[in-house]
């Protein structure tokens, strides 16, 4: 066998086993839902500015269960509110909705739990960006809106087209709470929030110069208050 067929063959066969490894990460059927795709389906992803995604691209995460984790492929579409499982190169599920079913993707975890939203209580998938121990839970909602174009009807007018309006929310979530409540996050309102620790958190806040929109720094302050 020639040198050239010896480096095609090893070629192949490593490509065998990295796509091989790569859909070894099949999670029980028990975890799957049935529905994927229907809200994608109504609209033609083509035509819209941006993607529904949080991160186009599949990555290796972790489903997680109350006794078990499963490594998988996974994505979290902002748009439909769900966690999709890449099970093979031509077929694709999402995570099923239920409390304690939990997805962990790029280091961030994807907990499905209730939370308030005006002036009712909703459920979906809240974003944990550091897992914090202690009576107070930081998480973000990464939404994406879909806005449909305008056709011009005049000179006067501009079309306009259909795009992804992003939106990112931060919540609290206290020991006992059966929810978790939205927050704006600046020095203020943290303040009232923590109130119960206020002279402390506003302290440690100055003291090490903290901004309250920095993220980092916000995740410093709740776990400041968790110490104390």
């Amino acid at each position: 066998m020639s040198k050239l067929n010896l480096i095609i063959l090893f070629f192949l066969l490593s490509m065998s086993s990295i796509f091989g490894q790569e859909f070894d990460l099949y999670p029980p059927n028990g975890l799957f839902a049935d529905d994927i795709g229907q809200r994608n389906s109504k609209i033609d992803l083509s035509k819209v500015n941006g993607s529904p995604y949080l991160n186009e691209e599949f990555s290796r995460g972790t489903i997680k269960t109350s006794s078990k984790s499963y490594p998988s492929l996974l994505r979290y579409n902002a748009y439909t509110d769900a966690i999709e499982i890449k099970l093979d190169a031509n077929k694709t599920t999402q995570l099923l909705l239920e409390e304690g079913i939990s997805a962990v993707i790029n280091n961030q975890e994807y907990k499905y739990l209730n939370f308030k939203s005006g002036n009712s209580v909703k459920n979906g998938y809240l974003i944990q960006p550091e897992s914090i121990d202690g009576k107070v839970q930081l998480f973000y909602r990464f939404e994406k809106e879909y806005i449909e174009g305008e056709k011009s009807n005049s000179s006067y007018n501009i079309s306009s087209s259909s795009r992804f309006q992003e939106k990112k929310e931060y919540y609290i979530l206290k020991e006992g709470d059966s929810f978790a409540a939205p927050f704006k996050n600046n020095k203020k309102n943290i303040l009232n929030t923590l109130s119960n620790k206020r002279a402390q958190v506003a302290k440690f806040i100055s003291k090490n110069k903290l901004k309250s929109k920095n993220e980092d720094d916000l995740i410093k302050i709740i776990k400041y208050y968790n110490s104390i």
